[in-house]
């Protein structure tokens, strides 16, 4: 690595222009996540497409598109990703790219298209369903998100957020049993522990099981750092089934917290 650089830094020393040393110092910067001096390196590089066979258009358009994106540079992401998709429509990363940016642009239709396409080319990649099924998701297009989400945690079984997404796929759906089963399993998870234990406490109590929807509601009111809005929900519909039950005075107490 310190030999690369010190060769590409002496070259572009007698030559700003040098492509090799360039090439070298984008890749190394890339490889290592630094941003900042990828994203320098082949705006030089990019500059210089037309005027040199050395450089690949595709592939410095590609590296230069990400890097401007990891930078928050968007608009100039989008214009390099477009300019090497282009060239190479069917490559799975610039479709992928592409999908990442438009979904931060919340442009969410271009995106599930762009996902659909990287889907297609890489039906076994975790990110691009989990990707795909959270825009399927996001685009209440239920049914397909069941099927993408639910692939992406058979590569994945651990991502907690995509088993939630998927359970809430389930609920829209009112495929109820699915979807009480994966909430009451996410109840104690420090992120998403509180509004899981709330859905499956609604869905408890809707199905008139009021000694596990108390509990359900309790274990989500027991987690620390609660949304504001979570949190009175769950206090709401804990006094709701007390008061289903008879239990007045534990009902009247959650009401004069929530009032507060």
């Amino acid at each position: 690595r310190n030999l690369v650089i010190r060769e590409a830094s002496r070259r572009l020393a007698q030559d700003p222009h040098d492509v090799p040393a360039l090439q070298d110092l984008a890749w190394l910067a890339f490889e290592e996540q630094d941003f900042a001096n990828s994203y320098k390196y082949y705006q030089s590089l990019v500059a210089m497409c037309g005027a040199n066979r050395q450089i690949d258009e595709f592939d410095v358009n590609l590296r230069f598109g990400q890097s401007a994106a990891r930078l928050g540079k968007v608009e100039e992401a989008h214009k390099h990703l477009t300019a090497a998709r282009s060239l190479r429509p069917d490559e799975f990363e610039v479709n992928f790219n592409l999908g990442l940016l438009e979904y931060g642009r919340k442009n969410l239709q271009k995106a599930t298209g762009y996902f659909r396409i990287a889907r297609s080319q890489r039906p076994d990649d975790a990110a691009v369903n989990r990707h795909l099924g959270t825009c399927l998701y996001s685009g209440k297009a239920y049914a397909e998100a069941v099927g993408v989400l639910q692939r992406a945690l058979d590569f994945e079984p651990e991502d907690k957020r995509v088993r939630f997404l998927l359970a809430k796929s389930y609920f829209a759906l009112r495929q109820n049993d699915p979807a009480l089963t994966i909430f009451s399993h996410l109840r104690t998870d420090p992120d998403i522990g509180a509004i899981s234990a709330l859905h499956a406490g609604t869905l408890n109590t809707n199905a008139k099981r009021f000694e596990p929807a108390i509990e359900d509601f309790e274990v989500g009111l027991r987690h620390e750092n609660i949304r504001q809005d979570v949190l009175l929900e769950l206090k709401y519909r804990l006094a709701e089934v007390h008061l289903k039950t008879g239990d007045l005075a534990a009902a009247i107490r959650l009401w004069k917290e929530i009032n507060t």
